[in-house]
């Protein structure tokens, strides 16, 4: 059969378009033909055991827009480079056993990022773009420790902030009340 009448496989123009497997339970590691898959736009392989780290290749599916990695076995860091697809609108990597220091999430269209149910130990960082798209951050169960920067106030679209079972300090700075969208905090 085709590739074309695979479940979970659409395909555009003869090119992969949209993975979509999710609970699966693959139950391995990811290798480097998945970016052979240059016309991939979104990327679901959730609930799938998949394990190791996540491959540096990824960083060649420059057109992917969403990426769900969430409830699998990958381990390592969160690659520096996921924050350099530039049309990357949605992260979704929680609860794996991503640990380690969090590179600068300067990337402007992201829309939504979540990191929760990990082991992550860096501060959050302070830099983010004022021109920032983001609306959901989720950050919760980690082991961030810092002050909640006061540059959170530059996300005029965050709707839903989870920052709470981490160690950071107490006080939210009062840059948050220029968060107008936002329906939901949990710190």
């Amino acid at each position: 059969s085709t590739l074309y009448n695979w479940r979970g496989v659409v395909c555009y123009n003869r090119h992969v378009f949209k993975l979509r497997l999710p609970q699966l339970q693959l139950g391995f590691r990811l290798t480097d033909q998945l970016c052979e898959l240059c016309a991939l736009r979104k990327l679901n392989l959730h609930s799938n055991n998949f394990n190791g780290s996540i491959p540096d290749v990824l960083s060649q599916c420059t057109l992917l827009r969403t990426v769900y990695f969430l409830y699998n076995s990958f381990t390592g860091n969160l690659p520096a480079y996921v924050f350099n697809l530039t049309n990357l609108l949605i992260l979704n990597v929680a609860h794996n056993y991503l640990s380690g220091k969090i590179a600068a999430i300067i990337q402007l269209f992201l829309w939504s990022i979540d990191l929760s149910s990990n082991d992550f130990s860096s501060e959050i960082q302070s830099n983010f773009s004022t021109d920032s798209q983001l609306q959901l951050i989720n950050f919760l169960y980690n082991h961030f420790s810092s002050e909640v920067p006061t540059s959170i106030g530059y996300f005029q679209y965050l709707q839903y902030l989870w920052l709470d079972l981490n160690q950071l300090y107490e006080n939210l700075p009062s840059t948050i009340a220029n968060c107008s969208s936002l329906i939901h905090l949990s710190v």
